[in-house]
């Protein structure tokens, strides 16, 4: 399977176009998340898709800023790996699903429903990467049935960034055996975080 197709995947888990209302495109969403909609932001017009366009091609006056809001609150509120490739594919739809911040939550996520082979090929068909996202996936696999692969992620990061006082912890709780863990302390220490 190519990195391409994580990103078609979860447009699996959407109704088909004919059958796509705007009525439809809430059904699958929390209630409590639909009540929350700011009153005082205008709705987002629906393509002939069912959903919202994308920020370059929508109408004079409408703020893409709301469209950002809206979906950092479906992701917030996110509580199942199905309701997770919804808001996927609505950011696929909308093209803000390569952003850093957005691939970084969806990373993330992925990794909290323990799906972590989503997680993996949308970590790696993101090019450019920040210390936020090789965090998420340190974190995603510290919580893994695999384990060990946060510390190959961990070794790769090496090769990039600096790691964080963040890092750290995650990384700590994949180590298997002590010799692991004294070489992570070791990175600790080169980082000058060993204070913290």
């Amino acid at each position: 399977m190519s990195a391409t197709s994580l990103l078609i995947l979860p447009l699996h888990s959407l109704p088909s176009s004919d059958s796509l209302s705007p009525k439809h495109l809430h059904l699958s969403l929390p209630r409590k998340l639909i009540s929350r909609r700011r009153a005082s932001s205008p709705p987002l017009p629906i393509t002939s898709e069912g959903l919202p366009p994308s920020p370059s091609f929508l109408p004079h006056g409408t703020d893409s800023s709301t469209l950002y809001r809206e979906m950092v609150s479906l992701l917030r509120s996110c509580d199942n790996l199905q309701h997770l490739k919804q808001i996927h594919a609505r950011l696929f739809r909308l093209n803000l699903h390569m952003k850093i911040f957005f691939v970084t939550q969806l990373v993330a996520l992925y990794a909290a429903f323990a799906a972590m082979d989503y997680a993996l090929r949308l970590f790696d068909f993101k090019k450019k990467k920040n210390v936020f996202l090789w965090n998420a996936m340190i974190r995603g696999y510290s919580k893994s049935a695999c384990p060990h692969r946060s510390i190959e992620v961990f070794c790769d990061m090496l090769l990039e960034f600096r790691p964080d006082e963040f890092t750290f912890p995650y990384l700590l709780r994949s180590c298997e055996s002590i010799c692991e863990g004294k070489q992570v302390h070791a990175h600790v220490w080169k980082a000058g975080l060993d204070d913290n």
